[in-house]
């Protein structure tokens, strides 16, 4: 956790509470009370950070990834609401680069579905290609029919889910935000099934489209 790299730095540099307190502009018992919640705006890391003589990326550092931490603080203000948020749209981004990357569905948009795919594309050419999670959405709605293809369609979904939660499972990333208690593994499971769920609930959007 960040407030034990905090205190451990601290201690090993023999500087008191008061100081640290002093330096972010906090009472000692704000600061320790900071340090209890593990909860800290980036402008007040970066205070830590100087007061202590290290670069913030410093409380970062068992991460295996400094960059995307840093800016998720920078995007969220250490907000634990925020953060959750980000991490959402940061899984939905990796989301659609896994799923668009599936053979399957490539195959399923190539091939078996070729004409109907470029029929649709003609009807909504602001959609004019297939990395578009939304458009991909769309079109299996209207498209793969639900009823004689439901088993087949849930299938797919569910393992690209599978795999999906394999690989953001081995993101070192996204093991430190866990480890570190700013995400739980249920967060991710609800993430993952609300992307899912996306995908296959779009025929509402599509029909009132076409209309």
């Amino acid at each position: 956790m960040i407030s034990n790299k905090i205190e451990q730095l601290r201690k090993e540099k023999n500087v008191k509470q008061t100081d640290i307190a002093q330096a972010i502009g906090f009472t000692v018992s704000g600061y320790q009370k900071a340090i209890q919640a593990n909860e800290f705006k980036v402008s007040t890391l970066e205070k830590i950070a100087e007061a202590l003589e290290v670069p913030v990326t410093y409380f970062f550092e068992d991460s295996g990834d400094k960059h995307f931490l840093s800016e998720i603080f920078l995007e969220t203000k250490g907000a634990k609401e925020e953060i959750n948020t980000v991490i959402f749209l940061f899984l939905y981004v990796q989301y659609q680069k896994f799923f668009f990357n599936d053979s399957e569905v490539i195959k399923l948009l190539t091939e078996t579905y070729k004409k109907e795919y470029n029929e649709f594309l003609k009807k909504f050419p602001e959609s004019n290609n297939i990395s578009t999670f939304r458009t991909c959405a769309i079109f299996f709605s209207r498209y793969y029919n639900p009823v004689k293809n439901i088993d087949e369609l849930e299938s797919m979904i569910n393992r690209i889910n599978g795999d999906f939660f394999t690989a953001i499972n081995n993101n070192k990333s996204i093991l430190w935000l866990l480890k570190n208690d700013f995400i739980t593994a249920g967060f991710m499971v609800t993430s993952i099934g609300k992307i899912s769920n996306e995908f296959i609930n779009m025929r509402q959007f599509f029909e009132e489209t076409e209309k």
